[in-house]
């Protein structure tokens, strides 16, 4: 009579963990979590923006907390030169800069390439040549806080992202990139 007793308490115990499991599994995919799903977003993000996303790819990116900034090192992956006019974030142009790691210049803030040192109150004339296949580091102004793109005391955030650029012939003329997804940023503090 112990044998079977022994046999239906195991049983009922694998049941039960299977059932745990599957509950465990369905809460991660409904989002009950939310850390799991965001990192899995941000995650997405960052690969498109890496290595999808053309014709510029933004090889690397961060903002820094104390300064506002964003660092991006934005590639052409085109064959020809092409001409950033304008980097907007959240709808919003940033004026920007070559990234300078001189150490006598403050945050990495080089040569200008817009007509003025802020964008957001006024549109800027910004005109940074990229040459086919090459990269460029560069600064912006500041813009937004920590805690509207990488959340309270958060290492990661997103936010959207475009890139007005001109085009040699025989395209001649001015294009927007901006992708489904938001621009994945590291948040360093």
């Amino acid at each position: 009579m112990q044998p079977i007793r022994a046999q239906a308490t195991i049983e009922y115990l694998i049941v039960l963990a299977i059932a745990t499991m599957l509950s465990l599994i369905a809460l991660v995919f409904l989002g009950f979590f939310p850390n799991f799903s965001y990192n899995i977003e941000f995650r997405e993000a960052d690969v498109f923006w890496k290595d999808q996303a053309r014709p510029f790819t933004a090889v690397d990116s961060y903002y820094q907390a104390a300064t506002r900034r964003g660092y991006l090192a934005l590639e052409n992956m085109e064959p020809e030169t092409l001409v950033i006019k304008g980097i907007f974030f959240n709808d919003t142009q940033a004026s920007f800069y070559l990234y300078n790691t001189s150490p006598n210049i403050i945050d990495g803030v080089g040569l200008s390439y817009c007509n003025q040192s802020s964008c957001g109150t006024s549109p800027c004339n910004c005109s940074l040549s990229l040459p086919g296949r090459a990269m460029q580091r560069i600064v912006t102004e500041s813009f937004m806080s920590a805690d509207e793109i990488c959340g309270i005391g958060g290492s990661e955030g997103k936010v959207p992202f475009r890139i007005n650029y001109t085009r040699p012939s025989p395209y001649n003329g001015n294009f927007i990139q901006s992708g489904n997804l938001q621009l994945a940023l590291r948040c360093l503090r």
